[in-house]
């Protein structure tokens, strides 16, 4: 039998002493001139890690030691219709191996098999166009179901082949651990691809650049319950191939929740996306700028490129106060304002322009309540914001 293209993964056990670790928020601190993303200690972290059992144990996997340790999230994924516009060398060449795709649970329910000359099969399941009839009419057009229920279950093949590839692409070691949060948002950001010499970088919100450049997902939450306690990628996987083989029973409801929990991992992913982190909120570029310090896990260290602006900002500790300098790289229309917290503007600095070279300065007076304080900088249709502590 040819190699296997998709080899079942060992998972990482480590049982800790005390579920009581806390992790600090996220932070997007910006008080260096390399606008360097920084995280912070605090009580309001939520773990990500499932509990078993009544024991205070807590099983760890990959995706949960590399948030632990603050490493950077960072995965590659396609959407179906991307693979199947694909060459075949192509889809291939991102693979660990070129020989077969299987679509199987770790139960041994093999859903689906095919060669790697298979194109125009791969391709038409990849836009949801059933291509062996006997697949079609066992797997996907069930005697009992309806048209609705027909098409879902067209959309869930393309989607989990999708996820198939993308488990598979090189880097991705991390995909088959990542664990659904049910009752949060999924916060990724676009990157701009490394140049020479240089390391990748946070692509930046501002006028005329992609809407999802920040964007957020939630989870379905009727899937907490299908899954169980393993709340992971790899038992997401396996629950849909369950599904389509007649093994499990879902609702329409349920299937449809299904669709989207596919999609919404092949979409958060899309072509290298960062992940910022979990959030209360739903955040875009709209509000990243207040929001992205709030967040609810860590998971970030890469450096926003100061080229990407045409201002920098510094935050300076003093004897006699605080204070915020800003200076501009180039010439520049500059918006300096003080937000609380909670989003309400407290000062509006400066409004004007700012020539090349020129520093501003600005002493940062704390409320009487002690409220943490955001100032923002809006400089030529790029916004971004800092956390004074």
């Amino acid at each position: 039998m040819a190699p296997k293209l998709f080899p079942k993964r060992s998972i990482l056990f480590v049982l800790l002493t005390s579920a009581s670790i806390l992790f600090g928020n996220l932070t997007f601190s910006q008080t260096n001139q390399d606008y360097s993303v920084h995280s912070i200690r605090s009580s309001s972290h939520k773990a990500s890690w499932t509990m078993t059992g009544s024991t205070a144990e807590i099983i760890m996997n990959s995706y949960d030691l590399a948030i632990r340790d603050g490493e950077t999230i960072l995965l590659k994924t396609y959407l179906p219709d991307q693979y199947a516009a694909m060459p075949a060398g192509s889809i291939a060449g991102n693979q660990h191996s070129q020989q077969e795709i299987v679509l199987r649970s770790r139960r041994g329910t093999e859903l689906l098999r095919l060669q790697s000359g298979q194109l125009i099969t791969l391709q038409a399941l990849l836009l949801g166009k059933i291509h062996d009839q006997t697949f079609f009419t066992n797997v996907v057009m069930k005697e009992s179901a309806d048209a609705g229920m027909i098409e879902m279950n067209r959309s869930l093949v393309k989607q989990l082949l999708a996820l198939e590839l993308n488990r598979s692409i090189k880097g991705n070691a991390i995909l088959n651990d990542f664990r659904l949060d049910f009752g949060n948002w999924l916060v990724t950001q676009q990157l701009k691809p490394a140049e020479a010499g240089s390391a990748s970088s946070l692509s930046p919100c501002g006028v005329g650049v992609d809407s999802r450049v920040v964007y957020s997902w939630k989870f379905p939450v009727s899937l907490k319950n299908l899954l169980g306690e393993e709340n992971t990628v790899q038992a997401l996987n396996d629950l849909v191939v369950e599904v389509l083989a007649g093994n499990k029973i879902v609702t329409k409801s349920q299937l449809s929740d299904l669709v989207d929990a596919l999609r919404i991992i092949n979409e958060a992913f899309e072509k290298g996306r960062c992940m910022i982190g979990w959030s209360q909120h739903f955040i875009t570029c709209s509000n990243s700028w207040i929001m992205r310090w709030k967040m609810l896990t860590p998971g970030l260290e890469l450096p926003i490129d100061e080229k990407n602006y045409t201002t920098r900002a510094r935050l300076l500790q003093e004897k006699n106060g605080t204070f915020l300098q800003i200076t501009a790289n180039i010439n520049s229309r500059v918006l300096v304002e003080l937000y609380s917290e909670k989003g309400s503007r407290i000062e509006k600095y400066y409004h004007s322009q700012l020539a090349e070279g020129e520093t501003l300065r600005f002493e940062v007076k704390h409320p009487a309540n002690a409220e943490r304080l955001v100032y923002k900088v809006t400089a030529d249709g790029r916004t971004y914001s800092g956390l004074i502590p």
